[in-house]
Order: structure tokens, then C-alpha cells, then sequence
């Protein structure tokens, strides 16, 4: 099927076959190979929104499903917080509406009636992370103001961590808040310590895994590996 705008045909039936999602320059290389046509991003982009086709290219396949699992029990605002979070972004509500009304996705009544009169939590109020299952806690006015416990408890006694910086728990229970039990260790250690599977609840095991980290990251700027 085409279809036509002005002087510009289209291969709706091509577009919809081999569109993944992703406006990008090879979809829109591919589309002019195949009409020798010589479009635009911004005119293919246009002709898309045109026929509804959703464009959700800016989110990943794990971004995409922390969504539908998490819009309709919790709304937009507290899905956009906890993806937020989650995810290091800085997405709105509204953005958050728009996204999941084009997964097909809404919130029920109950849900949507309970947001609309929601509890504000004040600073200091703690409470588990439903998409991590760690406890966060209000450090300010915003909605955005939550912080990683135990990133707080270890600021409050060590000061200030760069952010890319987290804490690990050298038992490894999340639970376990001792200044004893928390060290910040930077992000790819973590990492590294997942690939290679060395996560473990005896702290001096997490302490030797650490110390393996930082020597993997010597060879690794050195070129040695």
C-alpha cells in the first residue's frame, strides 16, 4: 500500500514491515534505497507520526518492559520517579503518560483516584524501592529527592561520594546498615564483580573481590588486558 502527501509518495506496506521502532539514519538510508528517494530524517519522521506508528526508539527493550510492569499499579508520577531512579534519567510524568498510552498501556480508576490525592512524604521518610527492592529515602522537597539509604547512612558519617560511586554491602544484606558493613566501591566494580561472579555475604570475600577489581582496572588501563 502507498500512500501520498503533496509530491511525495510513500511505501506505507515497506514502512510498516521493516520499521523497528527507530527513526534513525539506517532506517532512513534502507527506506531511500529501496524508493530511490532521497528523504529526509525529519520528512520520514513526519510521515510516521502521520500514520500513529509509535516512536519509542529513546527507550531500551529493559526500559520499555520496566514500564508495563510497573504503569498501571503505581501511575505516572511514581512510575517516572522509580524509573527515574532506576534508570539515572531525568524523564517527567507527562512524558511517562505519553510513552505508556502508546504501549497501550492506562491506569485503572483505584489508581489513578489514589494518586490524585496522594500522602506527601516529608524528608526523612524511608521506604523500599519497589524496583529494586532497597530502601530509599527523602532528602528534599522534590519528587526526585530520593537517595539510596545506604549511600546516605555512609555520606552522613564519610561525607560526600562522587556519583559514580555506589555502596556495596560487604555481607550482602541490604538490610544490614552498619557503617562496618558498607563500602563505596565505583560503579564498573560492581560490574566486574557481577560478570565474574563474585558477589558473596562474607565480607572479607567481598573484600578480596574488591581488592581483585581494583587490580583488573590497573591491568586493564596499563593495556596488560
Amino acid at each position: 500500500m502507498s500512500n501520498q502527501y503533496g509530491d511525495i509518495q510513500y511505501d506505507d506496506s515497506w514502512i510498516r514491515e521493516n520499521y523497528k521502532g527507530k527513526c534513525d539514519a539506517a532506517f532512513v538510508d534502507a527506506y531511500n534505497n529501496h524508493t530511490g528517494k532521497s528523504l529526509k530524517k525529519d520528512t520520514l519522521k513526519h510521515h510516521l507520526n502521520k500514520l500513529g506508528i509509535p516512536s519509542l526508539y529513546q527507550y531500551t527493550d529493559e526500559q520499555k518492559e520496566f514500564i508495563r510492569q510497573n504503569y498501571e499499579k503505581y501511575g505516572m508520577k511514581i512510575t517516572a520517579n522509580m524509573f527515574n531512579v532506576r534508570f539515572g534519567t531525568d524523564k517527567s510524568p507527562e512524558l511517562m503518560c505519553r510513552v505508556a498510552k502508546r504501549m497501550g498501556l492506562s491506569v485503572p480508576k483505584d489508581v489513578a483516584n489514589k494518586n490524585a490525592n496522594p500522602d506527601i512524604d516529608e524528608v526523612g521518610t524511608i521506604r523500599e524501592e519497589p524496583s529494586t527492592g532497597y530502601l530509599v529515602i527523602k532528602t528534599g522537597n522534590s519528587y526526585k529527592d530520593w537517595m539510596k539509604y545506604q549511600r546516605y547512612v555512609y555520606e552522613q558519617a564519610h561525607g560526600k561520594i562522587p556519583k559514580d560511586y555506589v555502596i556495596v554491602f560487604l555481607d550482602g544484606n541490604n538490610r544490614n546498615f552498619e557503617l562496618s558493613n558498607l563500602m563505596a566501591v565505583p560503579k564498573n566494580y560492581v560490574v566486574y564483580m557481577n560478570t565474574f561472579d563474585m558477589r558473596t555475604d562474607c565480607p572479607e570475600l567481598t573484600k578480596v573481590a574488591i581488592r581483585w577489581c581494583e587490580l583488573y582496572e590497573v591491568l586493564k588501563t596499563k593495556g596488560v588486558i
